[in-house]
């Protein structure tokens, strides 16, 4: 709980605008009081016939200074939330690219979806609860207590009491919610899991006809989440009892005491007036502390699951189990390899390959041979249980890399592209320039395609590379390839979905690479297995 106590301080987020909303709803409420104390005054002025006492500019000034800070707020409030809200996923963001893939594996597409929409928004809710309303009601409780007690001492405790005790006994009573937010946030999950799952791939529901069976199981899922979620409001219900009960008890408390001492000429109309009017200041906070304790208790849910989330054992960039050592030739061995995904049969078992710099190797073998999972132990997506990798570069002194990763490039069989234009996706940020993007693209045929397009390299893609066929995704990310500087590069299935014209293109840059780089290709196709110089076939499990 330490942990997820110190991720829900507001402090942790955007520091000046959490202190300029603390501080700004704080004034705003300290002058509030101090207005209504002065408009007390001045009846008593009033009635004595001594306006001329009253210092109007000190009044007028707090009247002004409120509004402005009343303006300005509502803008600084929103800013802070913006900030909260890019902190936490660029935090989750972060996590996700430096967690070991072992540890993703054990999650799924629905928690995670859960972790970026309900449980930020609740820790996103709870800080503007905390920083706009919670804290500047302390401030405010405190302000208007001392007032009150400056006013007379039993009207101040008596209405102080009032509020403590049925705020003491909602603290207590709202520890049950945490449990029922859990509950619901993975309730919540599953519907997600649900969604990730089928939603995304309907066409494959309506062509087996599995319709009826996918809205029985949304409509089941949802019932568990309403069920959950109408435990928790039972419970936050609760709550709303002790807070009506003080709001009511204060007012007739300071009513009755405040008009006993008047008749008793122990307080002035205008002392009263005052009185009557801060009572807002102490019952207020009191009913907003219902709504700001249930924030909280979200906000533990929320942050215990999130906490789960940042916990997740991190991948060691250095992969302990590769080392790069100087040689004459660029080359790569693999000793005695052995790897097995959880709960499966062994993919290898004790293998040993080896290349090098100057031939085009081509890896084949039948489905679920290993290929790909190579490649994730190669880039050091996974650790193998056993063995070593050794890499020897054709460097010398501080130019040889301190990590595989700098000296490898890999192109893998699925086209990663993004939201953004044809020359950032192939760019990827880097300060390339216009003639070399180009200039690569020639290479395997694509630049006369995209400059005969409207916006040419300018022209945006979708998320999943439309409106590129898919022989130019394949080529599009050949080229990414291509452009990134390296010593080592691995292709899977690079000529997949490529028209023969362009096949034979897409090898004749392979074969000129290899004769510099040490360049592998994982394909079926026979027409590149046929122009590889070395092949090497992998039987699973070697």
């Amino acid at each position: 709980m330490k942990k997820a106590m110190n991720f829900l301080t507001p402090f942790s987020y955007a520091k000046l605008h959490t202190l300029l909303v603390i501080l700004g709803t704080t004034a705003a409420a300290v002058i509030d009081v101090g207005i209504r104390k002065q408009t007390g005054e001045l009846i008593d002025l009033l009635g004595d016939g001594r306006i001329h006492d009253f210092a109007f500019s000190a009044f007028g000034l707090m009247i002004v200074t409120y509004i402005a800070i009343s303006f300005l707020l509502p803008y600084v409030k929103t800013r802070l939330s913006d900030r909260v809200q890019e902190t936490l996923y660029a935090r989750l963001y972060r996590k996700a690219l430096s967690v070991s893939q072992s540890a993703l594996d054990a999650t799924d597409a629905g928690t995670v979806g859960t972790y970026f929409t309900s449980d930020t928004a609740g820790i996103i809710r709870y800080v503007n609860r905390i920083t706009g309303m919670g804290i500047p009601d302390v401030f405010t409780f405190l302000a208007g207590s001392v007032v009150l007690m400056m006013i007379h001492p039993w009207i101040g405790v008596a209405a102080i009491l009032s509020a403590v005790i049925p705020v003491a006994t909602m603290t207590f009573m709202s520890r049950i919610l945490v449990d029922g937010h859990v509950k619901y946030q993975e309730a919540t999950q599953e519907i997600n899991r649900h969604i990730a799952k089928h939603f995304f791939n309907l066409e494959f529901v309506k062509a087996s006809r599995m319709e009826d069976a996918l809205e029985r199981e949304n409509s089941n899922l949802l019932l568990q989440v309403l069920g959950h979620k109408k435990s928790v409001s039972r419970k936050e219900a609760i709550l709303s009892f002790p807070m009506m009960l003080s709001s009511f008890v204060t007012i007739l408390i300071v009513a009755l005491l405040g008009g006993s001492f008047v008749s008793q000429d122990i307080l002035s109309v205008g002392e009263l007036f005052t009185a009557i009017t801060l009572v807002d200041f102490i019952v207020n906070p009191v009913m907003r502390f219902d709504n700001t304790i249930r924030q909280v208790r979200r906000a533990q849910a929320n942050i215990t699951r999130l906490n789960q989330y940042f916990d997740m054992e991190e991948a060691d960039p250095h992969l302990p189990h590769a080392t790069l050592q100087q040689g004459e030739v660029c080359s790569l061995d693999i000793r005695n390899l052995t790897f097995s995904y959880p709960n499966g049969k062994p993919v290898f078992d004790g293998a040993n390959l080896s290349f090098e710099a100057g031939k085009l190797h081509a890896l084949v073998g039948e489905n679920g041979a290993g290929k790909s999972t190579l490649l994730k132990l190669l880039s050091g997506v996974y650790a193998p249980s056993a063995g070593a990798i050794s890499v020897s570069l054709n460097k010398t002194g501080d130019s040889v890399e301190t990590c595989l990763s700098d000296c490898m490039v890999i192109d893998t069989q699925k086209a990663v592209l993004f939201s953004a234009t044809i020359f950032d996706n192939i760019a990827l940020g880097g300060t390339l320039s216009t003639e070399e993007v180009r200039s690569v693209c020639r290479l395997v045929g694509l630049d006369d395609e995209i400059t005969s397009m409207a916006q040419g390299y300018d022209t945006k893609l979708g998320g999943d590379g439309s409106p590129l066929s898919g022989g130019q995704k394949r080529r599009l990310a050949f080229a990414r390839t291509l452009l990134r500087k390296a010593d080592i590069y691995i292709f899977d299935e690079p000529t997949a979905g490529v028209d023969p014209d362009n096949v034979r293109l897409m090898i004749d840059v392979l074969q000129k690479l290899s004769k510099k780089k040490l360049v592998i290709v994982i394909t079926h196709d026979p027409v590149l297995i046929k122009s590889a110089d070395t092949v090497t076939r992998l039987e699973g499990a070697l």
